[in-house]
């Protein structure tokens, strides 16, 4: 055939405009030397058919692969591309990855094979757990290069911890593992179980807080400071024990806002101890007497309360 037959050929099989038939012969002068029938259309015709994708029209698909790697066409159709590409999908791995894996040596094909397969072996286990769709998986792995060096049963272990941790369905645990891909990092679990811990024991919302993980060391520790004070003031411990909505507490704060700022000790608990057994441990009873006069969280017990109370 001859070199305008040669151009005619591609240009009709492939539909490409003159500018990608220009991009194609400039990645692979030596098509020109390559015999029509007896080399191109084979290989054309073995590559569509192996390149099959729900998502894409076979035609369109040949076209991507070869305007990707134009120089796929120079090697053995028997002696390169066919094993290769049965190698490709022996190993679960997608046949138009064959634009990556075509030029290199045996040696490192087999070493990116082998990566690939764990890299693809990570992916089944968040495919497999949460249902996460292709673009899903995509969006985790660009984040995370190494997966492939992840322990499997370590990762699908650590998905079940974060579910168990966080308290999410599926649904909510894949929505927040794509907001924040972090917690599922190989290196930093340590760290975020330490930080989950941590704001569980301040009956902190996980999720709320989720982003704190990201902090350095010293900002969540002054964080953690800060929120610890505040747990301990008077206004806090009044919200845990009678359940406080934040409404009744705005309401509180409005007449005392001091109960803010000021640390609950003995003496405050045991004033509200002493409403508490009077009004017989209902919860309800105490929070509309507090409402009504939050003055009496200042007034003495023994002087003032006790013996207006026994009048």
């Amino acid at each position: 055939a001859t070199l305008l037959e040669k151009l005619d050929f591609l240009r009709d099989r492939l539909d490409l405009t003159v500018e990608e038939l220009g991009l194609v012969f400039s990645k692979m002068p030596t098509l020109m030397c390559l015999g029509l029938k007896s080399n191109l259309v084979p290989k054309l015709d073995y590559l569509e058919r192996a390149l099959l994708d729900q998502n894409h029209p076979n035609d369109q698909l040949l076209k991507e692969t070869i305007l990707k790697q134009p120089t796929l066409l120079g090697y053995s159709l028997t002696g390169r591309i066919q094993p290769r590409m049965e190698r490709l999908v022996a190993a679960g791995i997608s046949p138009n990855k064959i634009t990556v894996g075509i030029s290199m040596s045996e040696i490192k094909f087999q070493l990116w094979l082998s990566s690939s397969q764990a890299r693809k072996r990570k992916q089944l286990v968040l495919l497999e757990d949460l249902n996460f769709s292709e673009e899903e998986l995509n969006l985790i792995c660009s984040e995370f290069p190494e997966i492939s060096d992840w322990n499997v049963p370590s990762l699908r272990s650590w998905i079940s911890y974060l579910k168990g941790e966080l308290g999410d369905s599926d649904a909510e645990l894949k929505n927040t593992l794509l907001s924040w891909p972090l917690l599922l990092d190989d290196s930093s679990r340590h760290k975020v179980r330490h930080r989950l811990k941590k704001l569980r024991s301040m009956d902190l919302s996980l999720l709320d807080n989720i982003n704190t993980i990201y902090w350095s060391g010293d900002k969540f520790d002054n964080w953690i400071s800060l929120r610890q004070k505040a747990s301990r003031s008077k206004i806090s411990y009044l919200q845990r024990e009678l359940g406080l909505n934040g409404t009744q507490t705005r309401v509180l704060l409005s007449e005392m806002p001091a109960l803010n700022s000021t640390q609950s000790n003995k003496i405050f608990e045991q004033k509200l101890k002493y409403y508490m057994a009077e009004f017989s441990d209902v919860r309800e009873d105490v929070t509309s007497l507090l409402l009504g006069r939050p003055s009496l969280l200042d007034l003495s017990i023994k002087q003032v309360v006790e013996p207006r109370m026994r009048r």
